[in-house]
């Protein structure tokens, strides 16, 4: 394993004694709350796991994939330590940028990341920053002299806007945030809107006809490693940086590349612990 993902599992793995839970044999129905919209990639990355998750857990419980958007998946977060059933049945797809947040503002964060089972995630965050073709943006060196470049995220935390805000701070791109969307299937909207002018996101999840039709341009990765279907002329930003402490700062935001859409349960629980079986089972 990466150290980078070594890093990001230990971040959010932190399991409490725990409870008089279940076991995953006794679950009838296993929910997947996503903190996001539907037709986003967390949302669709999270129904492809629900299709396969139920038959290679005991039981076979029925999957259920419930949206619940808000404040960047925050939201869903905290439904663990507010409302969700604490028998391990809920668990919550979440933005890893999050985890990011928790460790720069862990005064501002309500929800402890210390306090919750990590299960695992669904794919890996191999991320890169594009421009809609529209806007005559073809390469790095082109955006570096756009006069203004509208990106969006639903709120400050989330990955897209921690990689629109190295754009701005770091490499001095006159990037301009526009906050409020609900998640990545409205952001993509306003860009064929031409509301805004591009994005940052995993590669993976970009709509596959927009690369086909040549409706966007990649202009830079924040993945150490190849990205598949990425072309190779595209620069990393870590080649970019032109500091070692702006080499450093990445170097800790790209830890989160094995964590695209973290997957927790509730970890508070009251004794006995939650047997480790439980959540071995539930892992992907």
């Amino acid at each position: 394993m990466h150290i980078a993902c070594v890093t990001a599992a230990a971040v959010a793995l932190a399991v409490t004694s725990g409870a008089s839970a279940q076991t995953a044999s006794e679950f009838k129905t296993l929910k997947i709350v996503v903190g996001f919209s539907t037709g986003g990639g967390y949302d669709t990355y999270a129904r492809v796991l629900a299709r396969h998750m139920g038959r290679h857990l005991p039981g076979t419980p029925g999957i259920i994939v419930q949206n619940m958007p808000g404040a960047a998946s925050l939201k869903a977060i905290q439904y663990l330590d507010n409302g969700a059933p604490t028998d391990g049945s809920v668990i919550t797809a979440f933005n890893p940028g999050t985890i990011t947040e928790f460790l720069v503002n862990p005064d501002k964060q309500r929800f402890r990341f210390t306090e919750v089972a990590w299960i695992g995630s669904i794919t890996r965050d191999l991320r890169a920053c594009y421009a809609w073709a529209a806007t005559g943006i073809r390469t790095f060196d082109d955006l570096k002299t756009y006069k203004q470049f509208n990106m969006g995220a639903p709120t400050r935390g989330t990955s897209s806007y921690i990689n629109s805000a190295v754009l701005k701070n770091m490499f001095g791109i006159a990037v301009r945030h526009v906050m409020g969307y609900a998640g990545s299937a409205e952001q993509r909207l306003a860009i064929e809107r031409h509301e805004l002018d591009g994005d940052c996101g995993a590669w993976s999840s970009v709509p596959p006809e927009w690369i086909a039709a040549g409706k966007i341009n990649p202009l830079i990765s924040f993945s150490p490693e190849p990205i598949p279907g990425l072309p190779a002329h595209v620069p990393f930003a870590g080649e970019l940086a032109t500091t070692p402490e702006a080499r450093d700062v990445l170097g800790i935001l790209m830890r989160r590349t094995c964590s695209a859409a973290p997957l927790l349960h509730p970890g508070r629980f009251r004794p006995p612990a939650l047997p480790p079986y439980d959540k071995r089972s539930m892992r992907p």
